[in-house]
């Protein structure tokens, strides 16, 4: 799973440096340069910041590479209490607990976030998450769904897969 996680770390990198080099290619353009080179292959291009050939591999590369979807939240705010263990029904224990954090900036509020943790994370919390304690999570985005009295309901949490508590 990690080593998923690094290809597809890396492609977005990868996506994120040819971004920068690409605006860096047509700032150049703008001050009056009357032509370009690949940014990949450094072939002399005319009017384009990639040849078509670079092209074509790097796009076939980033969707053969980006074959899941990003899903990642990164979180720093203080529990709203201590966090509970919960029981699966065949005996799998998570940690679930709510994170308030401070939009900030001249807005301001308040949001809390549901966070749960499995297996590492899982000790993680219970070790060292307490009630007003700053707590940094890192994890994915779940939706659960169900019925409940006639209505649809959605419900939406963290799964942890990090966790970060700072004694302040």
């Amino acid at each position: 799973m990690g080593y998923v996680a690094a290809i597809i770390g890396g492609a977005i990198i990868g996506c994120l440096v040819m971004c920068l080099m690409i605006a860096a290619g047509k700032e150049e353009k703008m001050r009056g340069s009357p032509y370009t080179h690949c940014i990949n292959c450094n072939t002399p291009t005319a009017n384009l910041d990639i040849c078509d050939k670079c092209k074509d591999l790097i796009s076939k590369q980033f969707e053969e590479d980006s074959m899941q979807d990003l899903n990642k939240v990164i979180l720093m705010g203080k529990p709203t209490r201590d966090p509970e263990t919960v029981e699966t029904k065949d005996g799998k224990r998570y940690a679930k607990f709510s994170l308030e954090v401070r939009r900030g900036g001249s807005g301001g509020g308040t949001d809390y976030f549901t966070i749960i943790a499995w297996d590492k994370a899982y000790d993680q919390v219970i070790s060292y998450v307490h009630a007003g304690e700053i707590t940094a999570i890192v994890g994915r985005l779940r939706s659960r769904k169900w019925e409940e009295n006639g209505f649809h309901r959605t419900e939406y949490e963290v799964a942890a897969t990090e966790v970060y508590a700072f004694e302040v």
